[in-house]
């Protein structure tokens, strides 16, 4: 599961993959990391709502990390977790 999260922190990374190619295997990796994580993890699910966001679906993006926020239990993690939802909705502090 390192080697996926791996791939899809590469793909999904503005400054590594500047040309924002390939964001559909981020995506996809993101999936599959997720599969072997379960959606227990909170890691996965952030996982899995960062690729979203950087796809341009804020939906799926807010959906996930979301969940992320409901399986945590440590509250800087939930904090963490809230400001990237406000992130995602556009809603983030400038």
């Amino acid at each position: 599961s390192d080697l996926l999260g791996n791939l899809r922190a590469i793909w999904a990374s503005p400054e590594a993959n500047k040309d924002r190619k390939h964001l559909d295997l981020a995506v996809r990796v993101a999936g599959e990391l997720l599969k072997v994580e379960g959606e227990a993890s909170v890691m996965a699910l952030y996982a899995a709502a960062d690729a979203h966001f950087q796809a341009g679906d804020k939906g799926k993006a807010v959906e996930y990390a979301e969940k992320a926020v409901a399986a945590s239990t440590q509250e800087e993690e939930k904090k963490f977790l809230r400001e990237q939802i406000a992130k995602y909705k556009g809603e983030a502090k400038k």
